[in-house]
């Protein structure tokens, strides 16, 4: 009984110090390292409505959470938007807000955040107004737009309750969510992976940066799939354009071409919702004498896409993503021709620069732009102001 007691006290004891080493190496991690990558804990701060805000203490992050040098109390352009309106892959300079406004020679303010949908745009929108400005640009992003509505849906009541009270169905929405598809299934594990520092890190690190986000996908697909009969694409192709190599994954096309699938109940729903935002935003934007604008942003496979056509080798999956991608941006297209609202798509000026083998997009990525990309952006959305010549008289 005396060698029992004394091995349960051992275990008891080795458990007791392990426990407190990981906890000791978890709060070290999350004060002094950027893990979780994923998690609120690194470079996000939990909000009742927009569900997130950028920690304001990062740099290059104003005091109300948004990337720019100062935090501006009115503004000539305000520019709306998710991480394309942020400017992942470049200095704050070379966003393409910053870019407009040397163009225009205008006081821009960037209120663009990665990862935010038309809900975030809806309620960024009643900020931007109070700052008098002359314009408010806001970049939808068709690619993601929709589906990160529908996780909206899933992860705020207030944005749920805000579609019941507005005539939406916000059930379908949220039942569509691939985030709860994903909590559904792998809801342990998938936390551990995305909020905790130490899993994070193992995982970042042990399968490298680009696989950490193929996982990611790879486990989205395995819950959305369930009890369906479809192979999970595997294949990641590389093509030349013009001196440059993009490369592209089937898995990640036929993840995003989810988020814009007219066959799921909630992207429809999603895109409704969508569309009276919008005519909310241009509605009251007129009321109150500021133009309103709206920027199709293509994704980069979009934007590649003929030239890899041209290859002769392209998947069935990379031709069902482009082609729901190019229904979809139409769709945005028609409706805002039809309520007068100015819209601009750089999806022209994007291929002619790549067919130049211009640095539109880092080498083997078409996620984000680079500075050049982002330069196309802003020249769309100045030739829709009119004003990228004589710019704005300052008072």
């Amino acid at each position: 009984m005396n060698k029992r007691r004394e091995a349960l006290c051992q275990w008891a004891l080795l458990v007791f110090v392990s426990a407190v080493c990981l906890i000791g190496l978890e709060l070290g991690l999350r004060s002094f390292t950027i893990f979780p990558i994923h998690g609120f804990s690194s470079n996000r701060i939990r909000h009742a409505r927009l569900i997130y805000v950028v920690d304001p203490n990062l740099n290059d992050v104003d005091a109300n959470g948004f990337r720019n040098q100062t935090a501006l109390k009115k503004a000539d352009i305000v520019a709306i938007g998710d991480s394309h309106t942020y400017g992942y892959n470049v200095d704050s300079k070379e966003s393409w807000p910053s870019q407009v406004g040397r163009l225009t020679h205008a006081l821009v303010y960037n209120m663009g955040i990665g990862g935010y949908g038309f809900f975030q745009y809806r309620e960024i929108f009643d900020m931007a107004m109070k700052m008098s400005p002359d314009w408010i640009v806001v970049a939808i992003y068709p690619a993601n737009d929709l589906g990160d509505m529908d996780d909206a849906c899933f992860l705020s009541g207030y944005w749920r309750q805000w579609c019941r009270d507005n005539g939406f169905d916000a059930q379908t929405m949220e039942r569509d969510s691939l985030r709860r598809q994903v909590r559904m299934q792998y809801g342990f594990l998938d936390w551990l992976r995305r909020d905790t520092a130490l899993c994070s890190m193992v995982s970042y690190y042990v399968l490298g940066p680009s696989r950490y986000h193929s996982l990611e996908k790879k486990v989205h697909l395995k819950a959305v799939r369930s009890g369906k009969t479809d192979e999970l694409p595997l294949e990641s192709s590389e093509y030349q354009v013009a001196g440059r190599t993009y490369v592209l994954s089937d898995r990640s096309l036929y993840y995003n071409g989810l988020r814009m699938d007219f066959g799921r109940p909630g992207i429809v729903e999603a895109f409704k919702v969508s569309l009276g935002i919008l005519k909310a935003m241009h509605s009251q934007s007129q009321m109150a004498g500021v133009r309103f604008g709206v920027m199709i942003v293509p994704s980069g496979a979009l934007v590649v896409h003929p030239f890899v056509a041209d290859h002769g080798r392209i998947s069935a999956t990379y031709e069902r993503y482009a082609a729901l991608e190019e229904a979809l941006v139409g769709r945005y297209a028609a409706f805002l021709e039809q309520e007068g609202m100015p819209f601009t798509n750089p999806l022209s000026l994007l291929r002619e620069a790549v067919s130049q083998g211009l640095l539109v997009y880092p080498d083997g990525n078409v996620g984000h732009p680079m500075a050049k990309g982002y330069a196309l952006y802003a020249r769309a959305v100045a030739e829709m102001m009119g004003k990228e010549e004589h710019g704005f008289a300052r008072p």
